[in-house]
């Protein structure tokens, strides 16, 4: 029964290929403390991110509004006679 498993392992050694794995080099920083405060503690876990949703993409405004874009909606617009709420002129802006 022994010679069997070598046997055994020893084609499965052959039809498997050998994999390198790199092993990245430790590398110690003389002067560590000189460059992290020292109140600063390990987070427990790595920092997840999580994907938005399609809905959630939509419903999320990045643009945010400037003086010039102020100036355009209180007075351009109305010069215009328009009126647009400045939460929706951010929205529209975003969207182009």
């Amino acid at each position: 029964e022994m010679e069997a498993i070598k046997i055994l392992s020893d084609q499965y050694e052959k039809d498997t290929k050998k994999v390198n794995i790199p092993v990245p080099p430790i590398v110690v920083i003389e002067d560590y403390d000189k460059h992290v405060s020292k109140d600063y503690a390990r987070p427990n876990s790595y920092v997840r991110f999580k994907q938005l949703s399609d809905k959630e993409l939509d419903d999320m405004v990045e643009y945010e509004m400037d003086d010039q874009d102020l100036v355009y909606v209180n007075q351009t617009l109305k010069d215009q006679k328009m009126q647009i709420k400045e939460e929706k002129f951010e929205q529209i802006v975003d969207r182009l």
